[in-house]
């Protein structure tokens, strides 16, 4: 080979790894700027979702107390001093918590991600089924006429099963959020 040839050969070589090496850093540093962006992204998003994730799990977690605060015996459903647990002021304080949990749900939904939404919006549905059953059963008592113990039966149970349901969510939630906020911007998973 002529060294004319070979100058040229290993010039050409040269250029080509130092092409490929430029090529090579841009891309990692590209790619560690974009996850450095992702990573403040996420950090900038946390605290105002704890503060909406907070204000959703409140309502909840008191509703899940309301209803877990009757007991339902003989055809009725009593409350700890053993009298009628749907009276009306009752019956509206869960519509009212119903409300509440609407209300935060709808933060909730835009703050996302999906998975954290799709719960948040079960539990918004059994809390919406909480209240109709237990407005159903403050008429019921409120009517007190024959024939009613079937109905009774039917939406205590209805009312005792939902509340379970928002039970169980709850941890369901707890634990999506927890992940939410765990994320530390580096994975693609949320």
């Amino acid at each position: 080979m002529d060294a004319g040839l070979a100058a040229v050969c290993g010039a050409l070589a040269g250029a080509v790894a130092t092409t490929g090496a430029a090529f090579a850093a841009g891309w990692w540093q590209r790619e560690n700027s974009r996850l450095a962006v992702r990573a403040e992204h996420r950090k900038q998003r946390r605290q105002p979702r704890e503060e909406t994730y907070k204000n959703f799990i409140s309502p909840i977690s008191e509703l899940r107390d309301l209803a877990r605060s009757g007991e339902f015996l003989n055809g009725y459903f009593l409350d700890e001093q053993g009298r009628n647990y749907f009276t009306l002021s009752k019956s509206e304080e869960i519509a009212i918590k119903a409300q509440e949990i609407r209300q935060a749900w709808v933060d909730v939904s835009l703050a996302g991600p999906n998975g954290i939404a799709e719960t948040a919006t079960n539990m918004r549905l059994h809390a919406q089924k909480l209240s109709h059953h237990a407005s159903l059963l403050t008429e019921i008592y409120i009517a007190d006429t024959e024939g009613n113990d079937d109905r009774i039966r039917k939406h205590a149970k209805q009312f005792h099963l939902t509340g379970r349901m928002l039970s169980d969510s709850i941890e369901v939630f707890l634990s999506k959020a927890r992940d939410v906020l765990d994320d530390d911007g580096v994975s693609k998973s949320i």
